[in-house]
């Protein structure tokens, strides 16, 4: 390999191994091997645009037609969720992701995260700290399904409350038509009957009113 190409190479792996500027989160969908991987990684910083509501679990899932994303952490994980005290001035406002109902993930691993768009919550591990966050990490896999199997209609999603904000992309990975969008990684919210458990009833209302 000549010098050019090393350098090159080089400064593709640098870029590649960049983190996300803080206060971005990214929920990444993928498609490969026959199923759709999502991850979301990031961190959000921003102390004042978020007030705590509850404690409690979540399910590793996707709820296209309410706009939820969420992923369980480790067994028996406990997550904060807070929600926005800063208007949504991005294009997520709508909610939904699509026509899909519930799809529970085949497995998961990493940090507790979720966001709910519609009632602007996000959910994070305990201890989680917005002043002095750590990045978060976290996958779940949907086996033996598609994108558009899982009722999610691919377009530009951006939730921005404050100096933080919440984004959908979506990767070509084996054989999908969407476009590379870019790295994985972030976002959802769960506070509710499909994610914490305490968030049920809370989430119904606000999404009805």
């Amino acid at each position: 390999m000549n010098l050019r190409s090393s350098l090159r190479t080089l400064a593709f792996a640098s870029v590649c191994a960049l983190p996300l500027p803080a206060g971005v989160v990214t929920i990444n969908f993928t498609e490969t091997g026959g199923n759709v991987i999502v991850t979301a990684s990031g961190s959000l910083t921003d102390a004042t645009a978020w007030i705590f509501a509850q404690s409690g679990s979540a399910l590793s899932e996707v709820v296209p037609n309410i706009g939820l994303v969420s992923f369980s952490g480790p067994s028996a994980a406990t997550g904060n969720a807070y929600s926005a005290s800063k208007r949504n001035t991005g294009t997520w406002t709508s909610g939904g992701l699509g026509s899909g109902s519930q799809a529970l993930a085949t497995s998961s691993s990493g940090n507790i995260f979720g966001f709910f768009a519609p009632a602007a919550l996000v959910n994070v591990p305990t201890g989680y700290s917005f002043s002095s966050p750590t990045n978060l990490s976290s996958t779940m896999t949907f086996t033996g399904t598609t994108i558009a199997g899982l009722g999610i209609t691919p377009g530009t999603y951006e939730a921005i409350y404050g100096e933080d904000k919440i984004q959908l992309t979506f990767g070509s990975g084996g054989g999908s038509s969407v476009p590379d969008a870019g790295p994985g990684p972030a976002l959802a919210l769960l506070l509710g009957g499909l994610g914490l458990r305490q968030w049920h009833s809370s989430r119904r209302a606000r999404a009805a009113a």
